[in-house]
């Protein structure tokens, strides 16, 4: 959920746990009364197993998508950019993860075009090529694209699916808040992007 809403939702979850045991604190006595201690413990212990099984489906497709989520955060770990960031962090952002697939020969992003998300690599290789010439290769668990995001400028290069490219992607709202959001990811942002931009700046060409 939004990090906006977690202090209101662990809220209404304390709330929740004092309303059921006051319920309890009113059930228990009458409930007692009626089927004596053993038969109490008996009826008020299948509550529980009970509405686990009513929910038993759900809580499979619950069990489903965070397993599904574990393989996000493991790629999403290995980005340098993230690495500092603490886990609930990640797992925020594995929440927001969409997927994409492109075909070998394909640009992903085009230099000198708007730049809207942050791309990181699942599976395959990609070409990074400025003003025409190739830069360097990219392979998975890398991210790219966060030049044009931090710094609201177009795309400094263009980079093209060199094999079948399998791809998380970030939108920009997702990714700035998460790499403003801590000191030491903004910091791994800034050297980042002075070493991209010291291997090749559009305004200037390759440096090496």
């Amino acid at each position: 959920m939004p990090e906006e809403l977690l202090a209101r939702t662990f809220g209404a979850f304390e709330s929740l746990v004092a309303l059921t045991v006051a319920i309890g604190s009113l059930v228990t006595p009458p409930v007692i009364h009626l089927l004596g201690l053993r038969g109490a413990l008996v009826v008020l212990g299948l509550v529980a197993p009970a509405l686990v099984a009513l929910s038993w489906r759900r809580l499979r497709r619950i069990d489903a998508s965070i397993a599904h989520r574990d393989e996000e955060v493991e790629v999403l770990n290995k980005v340098g950019i993230f690495r500092p960031l603490p886990m609930p962090a990640i797992d925020v952002l594995a929440l927001h993860v969409d997927h994409t697939e492109v075909p070998a020969g394909r640009e992903v992003i085009h230099q000198g075009a708007r730049g809207d998300r942050f791309y990181v690599i699942k599976d395959g290789e990609a070409e990074v090529i400025g003003d025409g010439r190739l830069i360097r290769t990219m392979g998975p668990g890398e991210g790219f694209g966060e030049i044009a995001l931090l710094r609201d400028t177009p795309r400094t290069t263009t980079v093209r699916a060199r094999t079948p490219l399998r791809l998380y992607t970030l939108d920009r709202l997702d990714f700035v808040s998460a790499v403003s959001g801590y000191q030491s990811s903004g910091r791994e942002a800034d050297t980042l992007m002075l070493d991209r931009l010291g291997t090749f700046d559009p305004r200037r060409g390759s440096t090496n």
